[in-house]
């Protein structure tokens, strides 16, 4: 009885001075912050604080502010979060008035060189978007922007042999691509299945591709997405600092180098710099089997930009040069069409070739110089006003095989030559002063000529777009909804020689373009996104009107002028998981494409029926096509997912689908991309004292192509190839030269030395893809920054 008396006494006491304690602690104390974009660099408005153990929360203003009043003491953990951004987590021990500055990055989730991009201020996060990082970027150095971008999910290239590439998203590629290259609309000869993007990916450090209808956004022809090669932003801290990459391939032989060097003046002049350059050289491809002739390739490249930053106004000016001589594979180079049968029915081709870095006909040069200027105003509490102006000069020339002795008189006279400039400007005003509301409005404008010499294969021409836009985000808690409008008009003159007399032909086409779309974020680990966007495309200066030899494809090409626009309806829908072990992304897309334009094989009436058309020519025999116009539909789903065995181990599988059909006439279309799929097993080593040191890491993928089954009887010159399985593998590790930390990266693609032909591959007809190939990068920066400067 006694003992227990004496217990209740105890607990009394505790409990008496614990009330004493708690009332002489009264929960006067405050935490209040301010939220940064971490991308921008800007104040962050919207974003969610949220305290667990109080069950309450708060919102930052417009100015990115917050405060969360009578806090007592202890401990207390603290959740910041925003639709698209990485949640944040901390804790706080109260005893005073805290105050804490945030910085919140893009939510993302790192799959090997894949890495999900999530919502970032001025794009739709509805969208389904993927980016690649510096360094994913650095583990793919040496390659061309198209090759460079074929790992992610939903993306592949359509080739003209090995050196020429370009980007195809959900089954399109071309024109229905916008490529952003440092802000401006990518203006080149990109009109050509084989004209690949002229962009040297060294002076980019992220690039992020966006799958869907985005014309709103980056004006009417994103029909398939848009690509987003960014140059690295200019230092922020003062100090002078750069880099050089090296990178070697053992199969053409290539040989790759960058040099950048940046810096910061300082506070008083806050002008930031960087100049960068690359060279890229390389011999013929070879396949397991033999050498392609004539497929070696040079690049020449170098860019520079200057910066002035203060607090209400910014402005930069960018400048960029790209030169490229590329050989084309001379095997396709026959007398007669029994000639050119017998080349695509070989397995090799008939003449061979030994090693060399020697360029000859029929081969392109291609020089493109881009040059921007862009400044902001920045007005308080109310947004920012954008103008950007840019100016672009595409020269491209096309030597072909000569012939006869007066042309080799005259062998350095390209037998085509395109000139092209472009300018443009654009002006935007991006808003932020109703609460739960940000968006912009603005204009653009361009003006382009083409002037053409030599053979006709497309006319000169004038072209003019004028677009109006209006984009609308409303975000709150878990929930984002985004709507936009857009109004482009197009105006083409082009000149055609009719009878030794030159004819203006004009065509002006005018539509809108819109997009809807949403985003939930379920709880912390599920984000659920759809949007359906309305899209459309004026037909092209060559899909219109031409007519002649394309070098770059060996075949005759007629365009059609009474086609009209494409008009496109895009739904996709995707579902992200990420929890410790695991990240995945789920999505799905309908895009139906009414008067979908494309280049179809000519048809000729033979003993055993309707077959493609083989015309001879004083050049050869060619392939022939005509472009055509029916209404068609994709179906489509990439998946991507990353699950973590423990710290050590991780598997990446991931694949793609794209069914295509023509409605119209109930059959299937032309070049578009198999079922492919693949799975890497990536090892890094968790030792604390060889992580930190060397961070060195193994992986090994399979990828499966398989064979291109959806295709119509005798609708092309060679049935679709076999399936194909490669089996890649990579290592990498750091190590520091005195203060330095350099990176060294190996590959090995093409491990046994397949031999296989790529549906994708316009030279498919003639020649296998490469062998084996071994790429040895390697990354040295150097430089002195000092990171508690003023920035």
């Amino acid at each position: 009885m006694i003992y227990k008396l004496l217990h209740f006494l105890s607990a009394f006491l505790l409990f008496f001075q614990f009330s004493l304690s708690a009332q002489n602690t009264p929960c006067i104390y405050s935490i209040k912050g301010i939220v940064i974009d971490g991308e921008t660099n800007e104040s962050f408005t919207g974003v969610s604080i949220y305290v667990k153990e109080l069950e309450r929360g708060a919102i930052s203003d417009e100015k990115g502010k917050f405060q969360i009043a009578n806090v007592c003491r202890g401990n207390y953990t603290v959740v910041y979060s925003i639709l698209g951004y990485k949640t944040f987590v901390t804790q706080y021990s109260i005893e005073e008035n805290i105050f804490d500055k945030v910085l919140l990055h893009t939510d993302t989730c790192h799959l090997e060189s894949v890495t999900v991009f999530g919502k970032k201020q001025e794009e739709f996060a509805s969208m389904a978007k993927s980016t690649l990082s510096t360094n994913d970027l650095d583990r793919a150095r040496g390659l061309s922007l198209g090759e460079t971008l074929k790992e992610l999910p939903g993306i592949t290239t359509f080739k003209s042999g090995n050196s020429v590439s370009k980007p195809v998203i959900h089954g399109l590629h071309s024109n229905r691509i916008v490529i952003l290259n440092a802000g401006l609309r990518q203006e080149g000869q990109q009109w050509g299945n084989e004209h690949a993007p002229e962009i040297d990916p060294f002076v980019s450090d992220k690039m992020v591709v966006i799958k869907g209808a985005a014309g709103v956004q980056y004006g009417s022809d994103a029909i398939a997405g848009v690509v987003i090669v960014e140059p690295r932003q200019l230092p922020k801290y003062k100090g002078v600092a750069g880099e050089i990459s090296f990178s070697g391939m053992s199969n053409n032989r290539q040989g790759a180098t960058s040099a950048l060097l940046e810096g910061k003046l300082g506070v008083k002049l806050p002008l930031t710099w960087r100049i960068q350059g690359s060279f890229k050289k390389a011999g013929n491809t070879k396949t397991p089997s033999y050498y392609q002739a004539n497929t070696g390739f040079e690049e020449r490249n170098f860019s520079y930009a200057l910066g002035y930053d203060k607090k209400w106004f910014n402005s930069e000016f960018f400048y960029s040069q790209f030169n490229t001589d590329l050989g084309i594979f001379s095997g396709a180079d026959v007398n007669t069409i029994d000639d050119l049968k017998n080349a695509i029915n070989r397995t090799e081709p008939a003449i061979k070739s030994d090693f060399t870095y020697e360029i000859k006909r029929p081969f392109q040069h291609v020089e493109h110089e881009l040059a921007r200027l862009k400044f902001g105003i920045k007005l308080t509490r109310i947004g920012k006003i954008n103008f950007q102006f840019g100016r672009q000069f595409n020269n491209r020339s096309e030597f072909d095989v000569l012939r006869n002795s007066i042309a080799n008189a005259k062998k350095e006279v390209p037998q085509l030559q395109f000139k092209l400039t472009t300018h443009s400007a654009d002006v935007g005003f991006e808003h932020r002063f109703i609460r739960n509301f940000t968006g912009s409005i603005g204009a653009s404008f361009m003006r382009q000529s083409n002037i053409w010499q030599g053979r006709f294969l497309i006319p000169s021409f004038v072209s003019h777009s004028y677009g109006l836009f209006i984009l609308e985000k409303w975000t709150k808690n878990r929930v984002e909804a985004e709507a936009g409008f857009r109004f482009d008009i197009k105006e083409l003159d082009a000149y055609i020689n009719q009878g030794g007399v030159i004819q203006k032909n004009v065509r002006n086409f005018s539509s809108p373009s819109s997009i809807l779309g949403i985003a939930f974020k379920l709880n912390e680990k599920i984000l659920l996104k759809s949007n359906i966007g309305f899209a459309w495309r004026a037909p092209t200066v060559n899909e219109l009107y031409s007519k002649g030899y394309h070098q770059g494809t060996k075949s005759l090409e007629n365009g059609d002028p009474q086609l009209v626009p494409e008009k496109s309806i895009k739904l996709i829908s995707a579902f992200e998981y990420q929890s410790q072990k695991l990240a995945s992304e789920i999505s799905l897309y309908y895009n139906q494409i009414n008067d979908f334009i494309y280049l179809q094989p000519d048809k000729q009436e033979t003993d055993s029926g309707m077959v493609p058309l083989i015309v001879q020519t004083t050049r050869g025999p060619l392939t022939s096509y005509t472009y055509k116009q029916v209404n068609a539909s994709f179906v489509g789903v990439d998946i991507i997912n990353n699950y973590s065995f423990n710290k050590s181990m991780t598997l990446i599988p991931k694949g793609a689908i794209v069914l295509a059909k023509d409605i119209s006439n109930n059959s299937y279309l032309i070049n578009i991309p198999p079922i492919r799929y693949s799975a890497t097993l990536r090892y890094a080593i968790q030792n604390e004292v060889i992580k930190n040191k060397y961070e060195p890491f193994f992986s090994i993928s399979a990828s499966r192509v398989e064979k291109q089954t959806r295709i119509n009887p005798n609708e092309d010159y060679a049935l679709p190839p076999n399936s194909y399985t490669l089996i890649d593998a990579e290592f990498g590790f750091g190590f520091k030269m005195g203060k330095q930390q350099l990176k060294l990266n190996v590959q090995v693609n093409n491990i046994f030395d397949v031999s296989y032909r790529d549906y994708m591959n316009r030279f498919r007809y003639y020649t296998d893809e490469m062998g084996r190939n071994i790429a040895v990068r390697l990354k040295l920066p150097f430089g002195i920054y000092s990171p508690k400067a003023e920035k």
